[in-house]
């Protein structure tokens, strides 16, 4: 065999190796994107879950409030939101009326 021929099939080797390797990288960037993906969608989910229990949260103690459901439970948590309503109170009565009140659920608050 020739140093051409020699020269040839190095070529030949280093070009599949470079192919392998290209495949091998793309196929892990392939894994790399779709894992970051499923990440970031299970993150979303449970941001919206979060927002999901805020918004019952926010319900629950409003229908609390009007005295249209009791439990004892929702006695304790009440009486929490309502001592954390007064100390913001305390601090700046302007600024306690907007805490009380409460940010604005995105959907208007309303049951579908």
């Amino acid at each position: 065999m020739g140093f051409i021929d020699r020269l040839k099939a190095g070529a030949g080797e280093a070009a599949d190796l470079a192919g392998q390797a290209a495949g091998q990288a793309r196929e892990l960037a392939e894994k790399t994107a779709s894992r970051a993906r499923q990440e970031a969608r299970e993150l979303q989910l449970k941001r919206d879950l979060n927002d999901a229990y805020d918004d019952l949260g926010r319900i629950a103690f409003e229908l609390w409030e009007a005295g249209e459901i009791t439990s004892p439970l929702l006695e304790s948590r009440a009486g929490r939101i309502e001592s954390l309503r007064k100390q913001l109170d305390a601090l700046d009565p302007e600024a306690g009326d907007a805490a009380a009140a409460g940010p604005e659920p995105e959907d208007g608050g309303g049951r579908t």
